[in-house]
């Protein structure tokens, strides 16, 4: 690195201790290795992580963690600098065959890599080791549980679109396949019922829930819920100390005959902003997140979920999270990936919306079909 002795990179993050203290740790450390260079964090909420336009935030950050959707509009905009022009090549290709599941190439697109895999996630199932004993393994098993009033799920959008994504992949149902039809209105619709069967046993705050307040129910509450079949995972929830009731994590039931296939992959990657005035230097501090050195030490330490799949399979790591890791790693692998083209994103808040309208009785099924197939064609066209 040969920039200014006095760079101070600023990124952008999400407001949950795992989007900020392994950062917060990773930048610490690079700071010790790189006097001079000072790197300093702001968040924002869960939800604007999923949703805000990245074009708000290239020109006051340097760096930016993103969700691999927002490719689409990043890559037609310039917003973010591609990091297969920077001449570490060679690393690039480390990163890919150390990838947790499909999280690194989830960044590449048009021969380009605009962020690296630094947090790896996709929904899984959760639960109360201290009230559980029979963890569901089939969909039956899970509306048995779910009919004892002992099962929560977020359905606050996209969530019970990520619910549907899962329940038709897992068919074996091709998905966004063709820019014609989101999939065949038949598999919308057996999809949409299914889950209709189980949300219809949940209490109806699930449609304000988001991962986080089903986590933060499941290990602080001495009585109700004990299970979640499908969530975007939080590693920090099985850490002793962080909530008074730890989590402990396993990979979804069998929901449509697909095993644990077909979960909605997510995570979240590290990007350098087109506009960066030090860009050679966010461009180093990424590889270091993103590396095996640091996801399996300060990473991890700091209830960081880790993108790098040699974390994934270190017993050490995985004993610091009660093998969250191990236990999830197969569905992570089996994970499907959302398209990136640039009308996706409008495309999953909208159908998020008119999928919540569904379950909760505001739309019949045959308009939520209809709508969901308009604003998937019409999606293609912004």
């Amino acid at each position: 690195m040969t920039e200014n002795r006095q760079t101070h990179l600023r990124g952008m993050t999400w407001n949950h201790a795992r989007g900020i203290e392994p950062l917060l740790a990773a930048s610490t450390h690079y700071e010790q290795q790189n006097p001079g260079v000072r790197i300093t964090w702001d968040t924002r909420p869960l939800q604007d992580f999923e949703s805000q336009p990245l074009r708000e935030l290239g020109n006051s950050h340097d760096l930016i963690i993103i969700d691999h959707p927002h490719l689409g509009e990043a890559v037609r905009e310039n917003l973010l600098l591609d990091l297969a022009a920077c001449g570490r090549s060679k690393e690039l290709q480390t990163l890919q065959l150390q990838s947790a599941g499909p999280s690194h190439d989830s960044y590449g697109m048009h021969g380009g890599q605009w962020a690296l895999a630094m947090d790896a996630a996709t929904p899984v199932a959760s639960y109360r080791p201290d009230q559980l004993e029979s963890i569901p393994a089939t969909w039956a098993d899970v509306i048995t549980l779910a009919r004892s009033g002992k099962v929560i799920m977020p359905l606050r959008p996209p969530h019970g679109l990520m619910a549907l994504l899962w329940l038709a992949c897992n068919r074996g149902v091709k998905v966004a396949s063709s820019p014609e039809q989101l999939m065949a209105d038949e598999d919308i619709a057996q999809a949409l019922e299914q889950l209709c069967e189980l949300t219809s046993l949940l209490r109806t705050s699930c449609f304000d829930m988001d991962p986080i307040d089903v986590y933060e129910i499941l290990s602080t509450k001495d009585e109700g819920p004990s299970y979640c079949p499908h969530a975007y995972g939080y590693i920090n929830y099985t850490q002793t100390g962080f909530r008074e009731y730890p989590l402990a994590f396993t990979d979804v039931a069998d929901a449509a005959g697909g095993g644990v296939s077909g979960t909605v992959l997510g995570g979240s990657g590290i990007a350098v902003s087109a506009r960066s005035a030090h860009s050679e230097t966010a461009v180093d501090f990424a590889f270091h997140v993103a590396g095996p050195e640091c996801q399996t030490s300060e990473w991890i330490r700091q209830g960081g979920q880790p993108g790098n799949a040699l974390a994934w399979s270190d017993p050490d790591c995985n004993r610091l999270c009660k093998d969250f890791m191990s236990n999830t790693r197969a569905t992570l692998d089996a994970a499907w990936v959302r398209p990136r083209y640039s009308g996706y994103t409008a495309f999953q808040n909208l159908a998020s919306h008119t999928i919540s309208d569904f379950l909760q009785g505001r739309l019949s099924l045959p308009h939520c079909i209809q709508a969901l197939q308009k604003l998937y064609r019409e999606s293609h066209n912004q």
